[in-house]
């Protein structure tokens, strides 16, 4: 791959800490590569349908790099709250769930958004803190005015600004994750405030139209009449 990718003018990901680690995995000049946010429209959700879960909970969605035991264990400490996670079986295989935890696998996407949706806020427990995994369900979340709660990883820095749209915590710290889904949880106001800041990022930084202007202005510098 270092010899084919010495053809290639371009390459765009979606965080700087991929950024950085591809220019060392294939010895690239790291000025070739351009981070852009992971760019998405408005998931697909009708503000008119009714919660295919009834109640009020918290929601974690998604498969890959999640560390789904500490968030559970977070949940063993908050009985009172309850969790529904979207994931694949592999991804909560072996663990012990507590009464208030509620697995949906493989459901369709338009159904894990109406859990999104209607949820309080958004949970995304990452395995490290160099994972870059998530973005599609951090912006997702910040597109439908959703707080989240996600491991401090560099993989999604550009996107979680603690205290501003979103909390962060320690990579498997239980205690300071159910410290953390406790705060928002009782803290009604507060987590409005964040998930007002995560939609005007996302309108700003994450959407559609940003991802074309990018491209828009690569063609005028790099593409010749």
């Amino acid at each position: 791959m270092r010899l084919a990718f010495r053809t290639v003018n371009r390459f765009v990901c979606f965080s700087r800490m991929e950024r950085s680690l591809y220019a060392a995995h294939f010895d690239l000049d790291i000025d070739r590569i351009d981070m852009i946010h992971w760019a998405a429209r408005r998931p697909p959700t009708d503000p008119r349908a009714e919660a295919i879960v009834a109640g009020a909970y918290i929601c974690a969605i998604g498969s890959q790099g999640r560390d789904y035991a500490t968030l559970i264990a977070a949940m063993k400490l908050l009985p009172q709250i309850r969790l529904i996670v979207v994931t694949t079986p592999e991804s909560v295989a072996g663990l012990s769930l507590p009464e208030n935890v509620e697995i949906r696998c493989n459901i369709p996407l338009h159904q894990a958004m109406n859990v999104l949706q209607h949820s309080r806020f958004s949970v995304i427990p990452l395995r490290g803190s160099e994972v870059p995994c998530g973005h599609v369900t951090i912006v997702s979340a910040m597109h439908l005015e959703k707080a989240t709660i996600v491991t401090d990883s560099s993989g999604v820095a550009d996107y979680v600004e603690n205290g501003v749209n979103g909390l962060t915590v320690p990579v498997g710290d239980a205690r300071a994750m159910a410290s953390a889904i406790d705060r928002l949880w009782n803290e009604p106001a507060h987590c409005s405030l964040l998930g007002q800041a995560a939609v005007a990022f996302a309108r700003t930084s994450c959407s559609e139209q940003s991802a074309a202007n990018y491209f828009e202005g690569y063609l005028r510098r790099h593409v010749t009449s």
